[in-house]
């Protein structure tokens, strides 16, 4: 009920910027009455809805034992899947090896209900796991949007990673093309927002546009400046921001706000947080036992929370 209200204040406010969108978490941990009744709100509102789906192998089991459905059969069966259900992950199907499951389709179900998977390459690399494939999925007719979902939230090297793991995934030189995943990152979301008038320029759309500098030693002398994107650029090249015609970012800072002091809040938030991680963690182990640094630190006499190689 929260979540209706809060986007029955808030949807369509800052000038229609600012959208609602419901989220039944993750399958798992959501029974199929809340699924059920999060999608039937959404319908009502008129807004899209997000779960997350085939996100790990245990979840992927869990499904599977209770309902003996893949995540994204069962989401299907219940209605929950249709052109406004954007799909968190969606990398453990029927199209990965690791499920060994030889029984139905995911990749058909997704493209036949216009479902949109949210593929955020970064973060699966980390674990050592890759969407199976990129590639395939497009083939299936599948709407395959990028996202980031870890730091540092870098979408333009999201592209470089999407289209790298395609490739090595494949064993394909030839898929994971700039185009593509520059498509992935722009329009296919749009696609599932059903806002055409996003994520490209054209008549009509919203002056919504990025200033990103390629010209510069970090990039190679190009003739195809989205294949140069894709191949060496990272969030540091954007220069200028604009949304609805506002700037926002201008010379790769931020206009409105003082970064520096956002970035010592943040800083000694984190760092207040980590101090109390041993107060509630089972066996007392603080940040860095949890996770060894790279390298032996130390610390000077009153250095305070710098760490310093040794």
């Amino acid at each position: 009920k929260e979540a209706v209200a809060f986007v029955q204040s808030y949807d369509g406010a800052a000038r229609g910027r600012m959208r609602g969108i419901l989220n039944a978490a993750q399958v798992e941990t959501c029974s199929a009455p809340l699924l059920r009744a999060c999608k039937d709100a959404a319908r009502e509102l008129d807004v899209p809805v997000h779960t997350h789906a085939g996100g790990n192998l245990i979840e992927f089991q869990r499904i599977m034992d209770e309902y003996r459905k893949t995540p994204i059969q069962f989401l299907a069966d219940i209605g929950f899947l249709d052109d406004r259900t954007l799909i968190g992950h969606g990398v453990f199907t029927t199209a990965h090896p690791w499920t060994r499951y030889p029984f139905g389709d995911d990749l058909r179900v997704l493209a036949e209900r216009g479902a949109t998977v949210g593929h955020c390459p970064y973060k699966y690399a980390k674990m050592a796991i890759t969407l199976r494939s990129f590639q395939r999925y497009l083939d299936a007719g599948v709407n395959v949007a990028l996202g980031t979902d870890t730091y540092p939230m870098d979408m333009v090297s999201e592209l470089r990673w999407a289209s790298i793991l395609a490739k090595v995934t494949d064993a394909n030189y030839q898929v994971g093309q700039p185009r593509d995943v520059f498509n992935a990152a722009t329009l296919a979301a749009c696609k599932f927002l059903r806002r055409d008038d996003l994520g490209r320029l054209s008549p009509g759309a919203k002056a919504d546009i990025l200033l990103i500098n390629l010209d510069h030693l970090g990039v190679p002398v190009h003739a195809d400046p989205i294949k140069a994107l894709v191949d060496a650029g990272c969030g540091r090249d954007v220069d200028t921001v604009i949304v609805d015609g506002k700037i926002l970012v201008q010379g790769g800072r931020a206009v409105h706000l003082d970064e520096a002091e956002v970035y010592a809040k943040a800083r000694q938030a984190t760092q207040n947080y980590w101090s109390h991680v041993p107060d509630w963690r089972w066996d007392g182990a603080g940040v860095e036992r949890i996770i060894p640094p790279a390298f032996p630190t130390h610390r000077a006499p009153g250095a305070g929370e710098e760490p310093l190689p040794r």
